[in-house]
């Protein structure tokens, strides 16, 4: 393929994608607000833009990679009635009635958009620079048919699961969905594991070089971060699991604490049923309730 190919948003994970079209060979033209971004994107090869307008003036096909629906709403209206953009890739969350309002937007210009919204990213911006992620799209035949062989160059798990912009956020809520219904489930088959006095530290695995992933200072990462900002405890602090449970083994060994927005910890063990579905439906919220 020889015809330039616009980017807007070239952070973490937008990042990563143009990075990958870039390594196939592509040619690339790529605005973002970010200084650093700019300069990832023009080492990587990038022809870089001053505005996102510029951008699809210049690129017949645009993919937008962006941090909140409220942007993509602002950068939909900039490049709307641009002078060669046709397609519109639109790879954000944004939710079903922001994406078709989007694309209803665009349809007065005679812009065809693509529901192609990011799902499993395992590693984050890593796991999009090795492939490891999955694009869940909505669209009409031909404009799916014209993407697909760009997309195949970042990923082959591709899902097309409808004709019109919004099916693919809701596919991905659903997604979100049966993802939090496990750990959910998880998390209280470990809390149910520990009150009958199991050690939630798990078999002996010294002997295996693999380490979970850590923060700065030590501390083990949790699978919620990413998305709920909480924190797992430190153990072995003065305000961790001795502080509320004085010298009771069974609850010191057990790493069911955790940081909350406010750096308040709660406790999976101590607090009630109820307490704890509060819990899980403040997570389902922030991972899908968009």
């Amino acid at each position: 393929m020889t015809e330039m190919i616009g980017f807007v948003g070239a952070g973490a994970l937008g990042g990563a994608m143009a990075r990958s079209l870039l390594r196939s060979g592509l040619k690339l033209m790529v605005f973002d607000t970010n200084d650093a971004a700019r300069q990832r994107m023009a080492e990587a090869g990038a022809v870089i833009a001053p505005s996102a307008r510029t951008v699809a003036d210049a690129c017949e096909i645009v993919f937008a990679c962006l941090p909140a629906p409220a942007i993509s709403v602002t950068v939909a209206a900039e490049i709307a009635g641009a002078e060669k953009l046709r397609i519109l890739v639109e790879c954000s969350t944004l939710g079903v009635k922001t994406m078709r309002e989007i694309a209803a937007s665009m349809a007065d210009y005679k812009i065809t958009v693509l529901d192609a919204p990011i799902t499993g990213a395992s590693g984050g911006s890593h796991g999009v620079d090795s492939g490891a992620f999955s694009l869940i799209c909505a669209g009409s035949d031909e404009v799916f048919d014209r993407i697909r062989p760009i997309i195949a160059l970042m990923t082959s798990k591709i899902h097309r699961v409808g004709s019109e912009p919004g099916m693919a956020q809701i596919a991905k809520v659903i997604n979100n969905a049966l993802s939090i219904t496990a750990l959910t489930v998880s998390c209280e088959a470990i809390v149910m594991g520990v009150k009958a006095g199991l050690d939630a530290r798990g078999p002996d695995r010294r002997h295996q070089r693999r380490q979970r992933p850590q923060f700065g200072d030590g501390r083990q990462v949790s699978p919620l971060d990413p998305e709920t900002r909480l924190r797992l405890a430190d153990d072995h602090r003065p305000e961790g699991h001795a502080a509320l449970h004085g010298d009771d083994p069974r609850r010191r060994s057990a790493r069911a604490h955790w940081r909350d927005g406010d750096g308040n910890l709660e406790c999976g063990l101590c607090a009630e049923p109820q307490t704890r579905l509060q819990l899980h439906r403040r997570i389902f919220r922030a991972m899908g309730g968009r």
